[in-house]
């Protein structure tokens, strides 16, 4: 015979248990719009709880990657779209070296340095700073107080409608650094708009190149390296 006054007490048990539940439920409701925004961003979850990597990284990678690829109007190519597996293998390869990124400096010189605004982002979100400079003068004064502060310095090879102002830079980097050994001078990258395959890379250069995805990829090998050296140094 079933007991009424056992059950009985045994729902009043579960009904706060069901309100907070259906509580749960009618604000999630509410809010899944924000929530589902938000967890769009999560890359992963961690196993001691919500590892939040913000997916800003990814997408400034894919504008800076866009921006480049955009003719002299501002205008996208038709069918362009941004190889997806690229750019999960730079982001798995900056995630990788994250440590090794957070501190590296890089010096940028370009007369127009808000047009690499996208690329300053993504290398901001992973802890590089970035100095820049407008001219070579300017670039070449902040190399040489720097005491070897720059892993990497980074320039446009067209500045100010002087078409051998990178070339300029390279030179003025060579006297500068004549009493070093080759493996402690500054690495130079040459990134520009339209890059001519027919010059090759200049000497004193790393690379020549207006492809984002090269760019950061010899970046973080640079930056991998050097702290490689550094370790090794060490032992």
């Amino acid at each position: 015979m079933i007991d009424m006054n056992f059950l009985l007490g045994e729902l009043i048990k579960i009904l706060p248990n069901c309100g907070v539940i259906f509580l749960i439920a009618v604000i999630a409701f509410i809010f899944r719009k924000p929530l589902s925004d938000l967890f769009a961003h999560l890359t992963h979850i961690g196993a001691f709880g919500v590892e939040m990597n913000f997916g800003e990284a990814k997408e400034e990678l894919r504008s800076a990657i866009l921006t480049y690829r955009k003719d002299l109007f501002g205008n996208l190519p038709k069918d362009e779209a941004v190889d997806e597996a690229k750019l999960e293998w730079l982001l798995n390869r900056a995630e990788k070296i994250k440590a090794l990124l957070r501190g590296a400096r890089i010096l940028w010189v370009d007369d127009q340095p808000l047009a690499n605004a996208a690329i300053f982002r993504f290398l901001n979100d992973y802890g590089v700073f970035i100095d820049y400079a407008r001219d070579t003068d300017e670039a070449l004064s902040a190399i040489k107080w720097s005491s070897n502060a720059y892993e990497v310095v980074i320039t446009d090879m067209v500045r100010c409608g002087d078409e051998d102002a990178g070339l300029d830079l390279l030179a003025g980097i060579k006297v500068l650094e004549k009493d070093k050994k080759a493996e402690e001078r500054v690495k130079v990258l040459l990134f520009v708009y339209v890059p001519d395959p027919s010059k090759g890379t200049p000497a004193g250069a790393e690379i020549i190149t207006n492809k984002v995805d090269k760019l950061l990829e010899e970046i973080f090998e640079i930056i991998e390296i050097k702290h490689i050296k550094l370790l090794n140094k060490k032992r």
